[in-house]
């Protein structure tokens, strides 16, 4: 007989807890942003050294080719050692009462589009989207994507060679 899953009412889903802490992700990723661009000041030395190794040092492959983290995997490893080492952010609470904005982030405008009295920018990606997700157009989603955050060729690249 399969074991029954023990669930607290208190406790919240993985999909609640993401809800709830992405109004921080604008304010994180700027401090982020600052410190590394600050030297990593207020980070321990061993974690300075490996810092600048993994990414201010350049690595070859045993091919000979040249290899680099990609851009996302270090946004990742420098804001999680932020926010544990630096900011000393423990608690999902702590995030939110720290970064949480009162007012939602905006969304970077579209090129060539003016934000106007019904919703701006947000709106219009919303709008250009709604009829293609019921058309199952994923690549046309992706390139309004790509515009919307200003991707490069290369960007794109790599993104779309990601599993």
């Amino acid at each position: 007989m399969a074991r029954k899953k023990k669930t607290d009412p208190a406790q919240m889903s993985l999909l609640e807890l993401s809800l709830k802490t992405a109004p921080c992700v604008p304010a994180i990723r700027q401090e982020v942003r600052d410190w590394a661009a600050d030297g990593y000041k207020g980070a321990t030395h061993t974690t300075k050294t490996l810092l600048n190794y993994w990414f201010r040092t350049d690595h070859r492959l045993p091919n000979g080719d040249k290899f680099q983290y990609y851009h996302f995997q270090r946004e990742s490893i420098e804001t999680l050692i932020y926010l544990y080492e630096v900011a000393q952010k423990r608690r999902h609470k702590d995030l939110i009462e720290t970064y949480a904005q009162a007012s939602p982030p905006s969304i970077p405008p579209i090129r060539g589009e003016e934000g106007g009295e019904k919703g701006g920018a947000a709106a219009a990606a919303i709008r250009r989207l709604s009829p293609l997700l019921h058309q199952n157009g994923d690549r046309q989603i992706d390139a309004l994507v790509y515009e919307l955050y200003g991707l490069s060729e290369e960007e794109i690249e790599i993104v779309e060679q990601t599993p």
